[in-house]
């Protein structure tokens, strides 16, 4: 009979008493500090434990108090569209002639013991095989991803949304994609858009792709009043009416007994607002039990309100449909889709003239710790101070934009010479690490570079750009703060160049002799 190798030992983070720590005890402090967690699969058992303290997110997954359980009761748990690509993946480890092959990048989404879905990266290798090569024992980490999973559906969303609108589609169509993409987004939810009529006394359905269509009748042309269930009440105040229990609700006296008969216990509303403040309609969501909607409910429906406002107002607004299509709305900057925009004329433009460009990928190093210390609103001032910094580092026919989160892209065209572009990335390191006043507060912060050179380090946009993020992460493992060109490590001749902090003048003379090293670049 097969055994496997023995179990890791769970070990809980302590505080440190001595200037030294275990080994157990520093992978349990990391593990803590990233919220992951450790897991170990006894294959020929069938049995995976979890190790490391266990953050809230692995509560809300009903495994057993143990703490382990069967590779099947994590597979039933995985969303059915995503399970098919885990046993892949998986078997495909398990299968590897190489016994250190790696499990990496699995993103999954896991059922929570209320029914809704969280998303999580799976990491792992396969450390123990018999002599004729089956697996015996995979360890790995469990991570969740479900905020960053989040943002970029948001994302997404927001600009197929607005392309729809730039296109002609019709409003019924329109609100209807707002509509079902708020029910996608937020847990356990039931949207309605209403829009207001010309006189502006009462609300008309507009969207509610899952409400009971009796209940939708039954409140098609809701009168505008100081209590009229959330909606009619949220339009004639112009502000949000969060109502948690629609049963003991005053606002709902006349309207409770049709939202109770179809199974609706709460509903918060918010308005739909134009331009001058105009007011347009309503968003509201709507919860089988008494509940208010949660902080990522607030920032969904915060864009979502603005959309449906744009769409409202498309025929009259193509200048600011394109704006925000095509521009961060934060920084003022150019977003990831017309930087590429910008890529594509820079490529034909090179190709056409035979010269050389660079495209920078710039990470704010350790953005997190501002939002946590000092707030999501510091955040965007830093974020908006960062991009004017670094945009004032630049030529007038450079192209900066911010790609999302804490990450921008900068193009730079017609390089004379590498040197250039490596002072320009020292002028960007400089500028982010200035001290940035914040509500009577310092923060600073410093960015971590990557570089591509066209067509040394690919001859289209998205390997220019895969490329430069690969250089910028290469920076991350130095230890952030820097720069670097990208590299191709299986080449004899390397065509890195790290220069980190304030060290430029002492490392000219090398980055100008490793030129002399190896083919030219430009």
């Amino acid at each position: 009979m097969t055994t496997c190798a023995a179990p890791i030992s769970p070990v809980s983070p302590l505080p440190v008493q001595s200037d030294t720590i275990t080994h157990d005890e520093c992978m349990a402090l990391a593990l803590a500090a990233s919220h992951q967690l450790a897991f170990d699969w006894c294959i020929a058992e069938d049995k995976v434990c979890f190790h490391g303290e266990r953050p809230a997110w692995f509560a809300a997954l009903a495994l057993d108090e143990n703490h382990c359980c069967s590779s099947s009761d994590l597979f039933n748990l995985a969303h059915e569209n995503d399970r098919a690509m885990l046993s892949e993946r998986v078997v495909s480890a398990l299968k590897a002639l190489n016994a250190d092959a790696p499990l990496t990048h699995l993103e999954v989404r896991l059922r929570q013991s209320n029914g809704t879905w969280r998303w999580f990266e799976v990491a792992g290798r396969v450390v123990a095989r018999t002599p004729d090569r089956r697996a015996l024992r995979l360890v790995g980490s469990l991570s969740d991803i479900n905020d960053r999973k989040h943002a970029e559906s948001l994302h997404l969303g927001q600009n197929r949304i607005l392309s729809m609108v730039a296109t002609g589609v019709d409003l019924p169509e329109i609100l209807n994609e707002i509509a079902s993409f708020i029910e996608s987004q937020s847990d356990l939810s039931l949207c309605s858009i209403l829009h207001l009529n010309s006189e502006g006394n009462a609300l008309f359905h507009g969207a509610s792709p899952n409400l009971p269509e009796c209940y939708v009748t039954a409140i098609d042309g809701l009168t505008v009043s100081p209590a009229s269930g959330s909606c009619g009440t949220s339009i004639f105040r112009g502000e949000p009416v969060i109502v948690t229990d629609i049963e003991v609700d005053p606002l709902w006296h006349g309207y409770r007994a049709s939202a109770l008969q179809h199974g609706l216990r709460a509903c918060s509303s918010w308005p739909i607002v134009g331009k001058h403040g105009k007011r347009l309609g309503t968003i509201a969501l709507y919860f089988s039990e008494p509940k208010a909607p949660s902080p990522r409910d607030l920032q969904l429906l915060d864009v979502c309100t603005n959309l449906a406002g744009i769409a409202i107002e498309s025929r009259a607004s193509e200048e600011r449909i394109r704006y925000l299509a095509h521009y961060d709305g934060l920084t003022s900057l150019p977003n990831r889709f017309l930087f590429e925009e910008f890529l594509d004329i820079a490529l034909h433009k090179a190709q056409r003239h035979g010269t050389k460009f660079a495209v920078f990928f710039i990470d704010l190093d350790k953005f997190k710790d501002i939002n946590d210390t000092f707030g999501h609103a510091a955040g965007d001032e830093v974020l908006r101070e960062t991009a004017s910094r670094l945009r004032l580092c630049l030529r007038q026919t450079d192209k900066i934009a911010r790609m999302g989160g804490d990450e921008f892209y900068i193009l730079i065209e017609d390089l004379d010479n590498g040197r250039y572009a490596a002072e320009v990335a020292q002028k960007l390191l400089e500028a982010a690490s200035l001290p940035i006043l914040v509500a009577d507060r310092e923060c600073q912060i410093s960015v971590s570079i990557g570089i591509g050179i066209y067509p040394d380090d690919g001859d289209d946009g998205q390997s220019l750009l895969r490329h430069a993020d690969q250089a910028m992460y290469r920076v991350k493992n130095l230890g952030k703060h820097g720069f670097q060109f990208f590299s191709d490590h299986d080449q004899i001749f390397s065509r890195t160049f790290a220069i980190i902090g304030r060290d430029l003048p002492l490392h000219m003379d090398r980055f100008a002799s490793a030129q002399h090293e190896r083919p030219p670049v430009l």
